[in-house]
């Protein structure tokens, strides 16, 4: 084990990683040309088995993309190439495990109903989608593993938009996506390696399968004497520890998991020269104030951060919003002129043509010591929320090898040869000073980033880490914390779980109101309500923004929220009703239509306890699933629609379940508002009045009628 200046070693299994393994050879791949190659070349290897760990796949993916075609004789395409290869190796399985991902990247993401290779895999060809996790977390982890010997992690996906040659060309014939739209430069980078690290990866893998499916991953030794390697790719490291650190929220019976914030910390702290990091987003609060407390010491470490310019509207509107706010604090931290916030971008020679490259490294570099590749972003949701597994190397003193990587990824970004980056650092003496120099306004370079919160309502919006939670968005984990575990089942906690839910919606939608306008286009959305509703448009569009929110999973409850507070409690439930309503009849149409194969993409336990709430397919059971979350409200449409139940039943029991809910959260909020804009005691003895009722009645209904359901499901 590698120890630091003062005899002690970073890496401490059971605290900042789960394990510390040696690897044989290790790999360096920057850009998807390289990884995609080797992934390929790694396959074509295989002899038993091979998984692959993803938060998104799309079988249609080129995986080779130069003109003359492989010499294999197999496909380019991903799903195809694998079916290919499994008709090939009668010997080989392949196990793919993929986040089943939120309703809210549907429209960019590859349903497996209509994919070819994916929808009829060959037999030896596993995929399962993966839901084992908390409410708003994802399965983040990158990792591909050959027969427990060769294994690649980092920050790619095999799947849209991930491809691109290490030079990032402004103009890529073959930087497109597999509809055969282009798409900007994409920069990101993975590490390979063999020896008991790779095996490591491999248990990891298998546990994650165990965790998602319930069963064991199979795995066979394979007969080579030799792990296989990646032919032209040299190893740049041999023989050298390989820390393994993840995340996970806690998600029963599973504990959480937090090395890898722990791990960032930790490399915080120790850094004496400078910090590198490489990422897609910047938002965490720890992560922050550990940089600031290094940036005002007189002899602190340099830190440089090269980020995405702008990741997409969605993202800009809630990471964009955190990124600039915590941007401001570590310059306000900077009292002596070490920190350098950059993006990069590529022009072509005359500079009139650029755009930004889309970063999605985590790479963070320190000391030519420490080198750290792997999932998780410099965000809260990948210290604490998402499951994430980082690599990280620790030397005892400086090493070549680390310095190279970094120079390597110097010239990169400024389109240059590492011996200049090289030359100009032992001119300037520091980081921050040679980038300075480097610095041009044609061809590839990295810029000053710009940022700024334009107002005190987006600092205050930012400052509550709504947008980029710690921990996941499911009351039950919260209530947990509060209620003793005697109480749980008493009408007491049902009380306090559902009051908490509204209170929560409430919440969101008045921070909605006062600071989330101010982050999409400049204008707060207090404003476009004003404009809607002084316009006699008003009651449709409002039904069609609820309708559209219903079929795309959005949550209703936070526009019903929003548009009674700024437009009134009678416009809110009359439009907000008809367009929910809309939505469920679209949604059971589309069930209706398409039938299982569209419910088979779920294919979860949450989709069986559905079924048996409907299976007697009366009004009540309806209204029962509308009352009592047992599934998402897209999915209910889709399952009603997809069994042989009545559309007059459906309909009745919509009504049923989804008007006194709406109308309950509709008069909640309306008293909170007459409590925040008139605050006394009778508005508020208002409010916890109907909060009271509302809640007590909700609690009621759902008794009686998940009685009435439990009788019934047992005479099948």
């Amino acid at each position: 084990m590698d120890e630091d200046r003062d005899g002690h070693s970073l890496l401490n299994p059971g605290a900042n990683c789960w394990r510390l393994e040696r690897a044989d050879r290790v790999g360096w791949l920057v850009g998807g040309r390289a990884y995609f190659r080797a992934v390929r070349q790694a396959l074509l290897e295989a002899e038993r088995h091979a998984v692959v760990l993803a938060w998104d796949l799309h079988s249609e993916v080129l995986l080779e993309r130069d003109e003359e075609n492989p010499d294999d004789g197999l496909p380019r395409k991903l799903g195809p190439f694998l079916n290919a290869l499994l008709e090939a190796r009668p010997n080989l399985e392949i196990h793919l495990l993929v986040w089943d991902f939120s309703m809210i990247y549907a429209a960019e993401r590859e349903w497996r109903l209509f994919s070819d290779a994916f929808r009829d895999p060959h037999p030896r060809l596993h995929l399962h989608y993966d839901d084992r996790l908390p409410m708003n977390a994802s399965h983040h982890q990158k990792v591909i593993v050959v027969d427990d010997a060769l294994a690649f992690a980092g920050g790619f996906d095999l799947s849209s938009w991930r491809w691109d040659s290490a030079k990032h060309r402004l103009h890529d014939e073959r930087r497109t996506d597999p509809h055969g739209d282009p798409y900007q430069p994409y920069h990101d980078l993975a590490l390979a390696l063999t020896g008991p690290a790779a095996k490591a990866l491999g248990d990891l893998c298998a546990e994650r399968w165990k965790r998602a499916t319930g069963n064991a991953l199979p795995r066979r030794d394979s007969p080579r004497d030799q792990a296989p390697w990646i032919s032209g790719l040299d190893p740049f490291l041999e023989s050298v520890d390989i820390g393994i650190a993840r995340t996970f929220a806690a998600f029963d019976p599973w504990p959480e998991v937090h090395e890898v914030e722990r791990l960032h910390l930790d490399l915080i702290a120790v850094a004496r020269d400078y910090l590198y990091f490489e990422n897609q987003y910047f938002s965490s609060r720890r992560l922050t104030e550990a940089l600031a407390q290094r940036l005002r010491e007189p002899d602190g470490p340099e830190v440089i951060i090269v980020l995405t310019r702008e990741a997409g509207w969605l993202e800009e509107g809630t990471m964009g919003l955190l990124r600039d706010r915590l941007f401001e604090l570590l310059v306000e931290a900077d009292e002596h002129g070490r920190l350098r916030l950059l993006y990069p971008r590529v022009a072509d020679e005359s500079g009139e043509e650029s755009t930004q490259v889309y970063v999605h490294a985590k790479l963070v570099i320190a000391d030519d010591r420490f080198l750290k590749v792997g999932s998780s972003n410099l965000s809260n949701r990948s210290m604490r929320v998402d499951s994430e597994v980082d690599l990280v190397i620790e030397r005892a003193e400086r090493d070549s090898a680390i310095r190279d990587r970094l120079l390597a990824l110097l010239a990169i970004h400024f389109g240059t040869e590492p011996a200049r980056v090289a030359e100009r650092l032992e001119k300037a003496g520091t980081l921050g000073e040679t980038i300075d120099s480097l610095e041009t306004d044609t061809g590839h370079s990295l810029r000053p980033y710009p940022f700024g919160c334009d107002s005190d309502v987006e600092r205050r919006l930012a400052d509550t880490q709504l947008l980029d939670p710690d921990e996941p968005l499911d009351p039950g984990y919260w209530i947990r914390d509060f209620v003793p575990e005697g109480e749980r089942p008493s009408t007491l906690r049902r009380l306090t779980q559902i009051s908490l839910v509204v209170i929560v919606g409430i919440l969101l939608a008045f921070l909605v109101k006062e600071g989330w306008g101010s982050v999409l286009d400049k204008e707060t959305i207090v404003t476009h309500l004003e404009t809607i509703q002084n316009s006699p448009w008003a009651p449709l569009i409002l039904v069609g923004a609820v309708m559209l929110a219903g079929l795309v999973g959005i949550p209703l409850n936070l526009i019903l929220v929003a548009a009674t507070i700024v437009l009134g409690p009678w416009i809110a439930i009359g439009c907000g009703y008809a367009g929910a309503h809309l939505s469920a009849v679209a949604g059971f149409g589309l069930g209706h239509r398409f039938g299982k194969p569209i419910l088979k993409r779920w294919n979860t336990d949450k989709i069986e306890n559905l079924n048996r709430k409907l299976r007697d397919r009366g009004a009540l059971s309806v209204a029962l699933v509308r009352m009592v979350p047992i599934a998402p409200f897209t999915v209910v449409n889709l399952a009603a629609g997809a069994s042989h139940l009545r559309f007059g039943v459906f309909n009745l029991g919509t009504l049923l379940g989804m008007a006194p809910g709406m109308a309950g959260v509709v008069l909640l909020t309306n008293q909170l508002n007459e409590a925040v804009s008139d605050p006394g005691w009778g508005s508020i003895l208002g409010f916890l009045a109907v909060l009271l009722v509302v809640g007590g009645g909700v609690f009621f209904i759902r008794r009686a009628l998940g009685s009435r359901t439990s009788g019934a499901g047992t005479t099948d």
